[in-house]
């Protein structure tokens, strides 16, 4: 009966993290649409460039707002009800985008889709954390983020063909169409969990009642690591988002080839994240040095994009990039608030650490458009080498506080066992 039991579990264990991984799937697919599309929506002149960064920026000011409160209610209220609620708002939202014109209008459309997006990561990192353990955690975690990746290499082929084909408005129903039915099934997914994982519920236990938040966001660094994941946000969605107009402005290629040329970016970021979570597991096991590994590698990226100007060479130094931003994302807002399960904070870590990923994105979406008009492409591609000098900085600053709270944890972990 017992091995019946753990063998139910395991499959559960596998079904609640496949569930995960097709939500957070649809939310790129349904986040990036515009990013991916925005290029031939300017170049058509529905919208200027500043309008357009201006949406995109509404979008990432409402998700960081979002996650906030997202961070709070995972705590709180059922996840699997904040994540169906998620599904259906950003469906609503992106079947309604393609039939307004006004910016204004389009801002608050989008807007809400940043809320809605927002219900999403912090509960689904709840649940990840409620019912993984050690090894099963970050493995969980490293497939949902990896699905996100492959999103980002769907939605840049698949754009392309549909503004060759059908039209730039059709990218939007299809994601919109997309998200419904993701939706049905993260229900009836959920159900039957509930019917086998959830009676044999793992609740994260809280062992330290008596430590407030404000004394834990200091004592472990967070408020020094929450710096470092503004920069990760600025140069990762930054990047991803502009890096069609760069390709296109700089190097004159055709909207098509620029947005393609996107899709080696989320490509070189699974490779990326794959080499993360093997050298957490067998080398560092620790996420703020770790971390600092990947943005040295992003430092140096920025160097050679610095001193060569070459089409080829300019991709790849941007998927070096971006690919180390996410290695580092899974490291700061993936692997990070899981270290909090004892105090019963994984939700709102986890909306603490993502909201200050999207201030970085809200920056990088209007910031970039602006430098790149008044002073031009060279001069933003030096920005992003101080964005990284800056985060290195920080993580260095915050590794000492963090190797306190690994040992605190060991220390609470080995009190248990014993």
């Amino acid at each position: 009966m017992k091995s019946k039991n753990k063998w139910l579990a395991g499959r559960s264990e596998k079904l609640l993290i496949k569930l995960c991984c097709i939500v957070y799937f649809i939310s790129y697919v349904t986040r990036l649409n515009f990013s991916a599309s925005m290029s031939e929506i300017i170049q058509i002149g529905l919208l200027t460039e500043a309008a357009a960064g201006l949406i995109g920026t509404m979008l990432f000011i409402t998700y960081g707002v979002g996650q906030l409160i997202s961070g709070a209610l995972g705590d709180k209220i059922p996840p699997q009800t904040l994540i169906l609620f998620g599904l259906l708002s950003t469906s609503a939202s992106n079947i309604m985008f393609p039939f307004f014109s006004q910016t204004w209008i389009l801002c608050l459309i989008w807007g809400v889709n940043g809320f809605a997006q927002a219900m999403l990561w912090p509960p689904m990192v709840k649940l990840l954390a409620a019912y993984l353990k050690g090894e099963s955690y970050s493995k969980g975690t490293f497939w949902v983020i990896s699905a996100s990746q492959l999103a980002t290499v769907a939605i840049y082929l698949l754009v392309p063909l549909c503004i060759r084909y059908i039209g730039w408005e059709s990218i939007f129903i299809v994601s919109s169409a997309l998200a419904a039915v993701v939706s049905f099934l993260w229900a009836f997914g959920f159900h039957r969990l509930e019917k086998v994982l959830l009676p044999g519920n793992r609740k994260c236990s809280v062992e330290n009642k008596a430590a407030s938040f404000k004394g834990i966001f200091i004592s472990s660094g967070l408020f020094l690591i929450v710096i470092a994941i503004v920069m990760l946000g600025i140069l990762r969605d930054g990047i991803t988002s502009w890096m069609p107009m760069f390709m296109g402005e700089v190097f004159h290629l055709s909207t098509e080839i620029s947005i393609l040329s996107n899709v080696l970016l989320p490509i070189f970021s699974i490779v990326c994240i794959y080499f993360a979570e093997c050298l957490f597991r067998k080398l560092f096991n620790n996420e703020v040095v770790e971390a600092m590994f990947f943005f040295g590698i992003a430092l140096i990226s920025c160097l050679i994009l610095n001193i060569f100007s070459n089409a080829v060479v300019s991709i790849i130094c941007a998927a070096s990039i971006t690919g180390c931003m996410h290695a580092v994302n899974l490291m700061l807002v993936g692997y990070v608030p899981g270290r909090f399960k004892k105090y019963g904070k994984v939700s709102l870590v986890s909306g603490i650490t993502n909201s200050f990923t999207y201030i970085g994105s809200a920056a990088s979406s209007f910031g970039f458009a602006f430098i790149a008009t008044a002073y031009g492409w060279k001069i933003l591609t030096f920005v992003w080498l101080g964005v990284c000098i800056i985060a290195l900085i920080f993580l260095i600053s915050a590794v000492s506080f963090w190797r306190k709270q690994l040992r605190k944890e060991d220390n609470i972990n080995n009190g248990l066992s014993s």
